[in-house]
């Protein structure tokens, strides 16, 4: 059940302020439980809301307070570097119409899978724990995406400090409701502003705090978005600073391998990676130290064959001239 649109969070490398604006839109309360009615009332409807949210579920009802100052904004982000004082905060309206939902005749659970600003989350004394007790479906989504207060400057994400208090008190909250459930960090590799230096801060903090992430994500440009203008540019737009970028197949593919620190067959080419920046202290069997001595090599070490190529560290099969010119509406006509 959609309840919100946009998002006042203005990432770097997210184009959803650009097609859903920077304003929340939330729906109304009346709205939500009338759609709620409807589909108890299905032959088919099992009891069970699997998500209730939005791009960010827990800015339901958030925005600005001062419609004088929204009138005159020019900030990308109301949450970055600092919170915008008129930006509200209150949690009450999610709490309330969440409590309203699950007490609904014909409705048994009621999860929020939709991601959740844990910076925001931080602010309500209540909704970390409402959430673990009764909302979540054994894991919650989060977007800390790194863990260097540099790379999360140019990504406009809260910095680590904030993941950090969140996922203690999420796993207290947990404890308390005498449950089992994990939170699914997001992370990002090999976003412009992202070098080596950055990227071992990132493994290390995942190590120091036990999270071991089954996928991440290798940063791709996309359209409209600030990152691929730094991207493409090797600039931040705002300081007009140089940024380190991390392009070619070898370069991000060591950024990748090191989010991949605990799995046994990354090892080698985390080796590689670290060998490769100089920062070869980190391979043993120390506390401290990411992978235990071995081989190392990348993970660019292949087979080629044919016409199949990797960009951006994907297989693609290129298309011959003969294909290019059939696909080409002009090509056809001058064939004819």
């Amino acid at each position: 059940v959609s309840v919100n649109r946009g998002c006042s969070g203005g990432c770097s490398f997210c184009a959803l302020t650009t097609h859903q604006g920077k304003d929340v839109v939330s729906r109304s309360e009346e709205s939500v439980l009338k759609e709620i009615s409807a589909m108890v009332k299905r032959p088919k409807f099992n009891g069970i809301i699997s998500d209730i949210g939005g791009p960010t579920a827990n800015m339901y009802h958030m925005n600005c307070k001062s419609e004088e100052a929204n009138k005159v904004c020019r900030r990308v982000s109301c949450l970055h570097p600092v919170r915008c004082k008129f930006y509200g905060t209150d949690h009450k309206p999610f709490i309330r119409l969440l409590r309203k939902v699950r007490n609904m005749s014909g409705v048994k659970k009621v999860f929020v899978n939709s991601g959740i600003r844990y910076d925001l989350a931080a602010l309500d004394d209540e909704f970390v724990e409402e959430l673990a007790k009764h909302h979540v479906q054994g894991h919650l989504s989060v977007a800390p995406e790194h863990a260097s207060a540099k790379s999360l400057k140019y990504m406009k994400k809260p910095e680590a400090q904030h993941f950090t208090s969140f996922v203690k008190r999420f796993k207290k909250a947990t404890a308390d409701a005498g449950k089992e459930q994990f939170l699914i960090p997001y992370f990002i590799c090999a976003h412009p502003g992202t070098g080596p230096e950055e990227c071992i801060e990132l493994a290390v903090y995942m190590k120091q705090q036990g999270l071991r992430p089954r996928q991440v994500q290798t940063f791709m440009p996309t359209p409209g978005t600030i990152s691929t203008a730094m991207y493409v540019s090797g600039i931040d737009p705002y300081s007009k600073v140089k940024l380190a970028v991390a392009r070619g197949w070898k370069e991000r593919s060591r950024q990748r391998a090191l989010l991949f620190y605990w799995k046994k067959e990354e090892w080698p080419y985390v080796r590689e990676a670290l060998i490769h920046w100089g920062r070869a202290d980190l391979i043993g069997n120390g506390e401290h130290q990411l992978v235990p001595s071995g081989t190392a090599y990348g993970a660019w070490k292949r087979k080629s064959s044919g016409n199949m190529e990797l960009s951006m560290g994907m297989k693609v099969t290129r298309a011959s001239k003969q294909e290019e010119l059939e696909e080409n509406w002009e090509g056809i006509v001058k064939q004819k």
